[in-house]
């Protein structure tokens, strides 16, 4: 309880003193350490921590990690148009070359210590953000459509509600990312339902995972937002997987299997998730019992 009512002051402490950075805390504790550097020398800096690993989109997509996030258009652009180290240590590319999908949502801390802008959220940036992105889990047996309605209202709330920098139709855009996420803490227990690593905040939300990356792997977009998209997308050269919402609730609507927990509805569950992100996941398990298991709970570093 005392934990509880000293991150409340935090977050209200936060709100009421607003910075370019979405925090003075934040901006006091962390900007500040590289004021009048440049963003090349903190990617030097992470490339040589033990966590470079975390800004590296890896080809194999995480199926025990995958998770929906509700956002704009913009965001979605601007965090795929990110560059990212490549893992032979060569020069960079922009993260929609070469690997599936491409791109990474990133917490707000890592993201503005990259030299981007927080553009949507709240007047001030939740504790949880600052090292984390906030999902919400489709691995193992959860119910997909639930989740997803989630998603879209955080979608649609980024796009009318929570926008701090306006850059036109994207900033107005609702998109729902779906992704694997990647993360130092793995769960002390978890299950073949569950994600193995993350955090796991215990808030209202159902199913809330929070990931120190999110790797892009498709995206969801209203119909009517769809020609836009995929427009932008095109010009951008930026090679992602995109449905509408409309099309998901079809999809929804022909496999009646998907709400079982056990594995009558894995071949259904799989060919959705399959279409979502475009790719073939062949080794997506049964889920026909839960497997739990203990993991070691590693610690979290200073870099993110």
């Amino acid at each position: 309880m005392k934990k509880i009512k000293s991150e409340e002051k935090f977050c209200t402490r936060i709100m009421k003193n607003p910075s370019p950075y979405g925090s003075q805390y934040y901006e006091q504790k962390h900007i500040n350490k590289w004021n009048g550097r440049l963003v090349s020398e903190y990617e030097a800096h992470m490339a040589a921590s033990k966590s470079a690993w975390l800004n590296v989109v890896p080809e194999k997509i995480s199926i025990q990690n995958l998770a929906l996030h509700g956002t704009n258009f913009d965001v979605a652009l601007l965090a795929m148009k990110m560059r990212v180290q490549p893992p032979d240590g060569g020069a960079e590319h922009p993260g929609g070359a070469g690997v599936a999908g491409g791109g990474q949502l990133l917490p707000v801390g890592n993201l503005l210590k990259r030299g981007g802008t927080l553009v949507t959220g709240e007047s001030g940036a939740r504790l949880l953000n600052l090292r984390r992105v906030s999902t919400v889990s489709v691995s193992g047996g959860l119910n997909i459509e639930k989740v997803f309605r989630t998603a879209q209202e955080y979608a649609w709330s980024a796009a009318h509600g929570r926008v701090r920098v306006n850059n036109g139709r994207s900033s107005q855009t609702p998109i729902v990312v779906i992704g694997d996420g990647m993360d130092t803490k793995k769960l002390r227990y978890h299950s073949t339902l569950s994600p193995d690593v993350g955090l796991l905040p215990g808030s209202e939300i159902g199913g809330e995972v929070a990931y120190k990356r999110l790797n892009i792997r498709g995206l969801l977009c209203q119909e009517s937002d769809l020609d836009y998209v995929l427009q932008v997308l095109k010009e951008e050269k930026l090679n992602v997987t995109v449905n509408t919402y409309e099309s998901f609730r079809e999809q929804v609507e022909q496999k009646p299997l998907l709400a079982y927990m056990g594995a009558e509805g894995t071949p259904q569950r799989r060919q959705l998730l399959e279409k979502l992100m475009g790719v073939p996941l062949p080794d997506y398990p049964d889920y026909s019992e839960a497997d739990w298991r203990k993991s070691t709970l590693s610690e979290d570093g200073d870099d993110f």
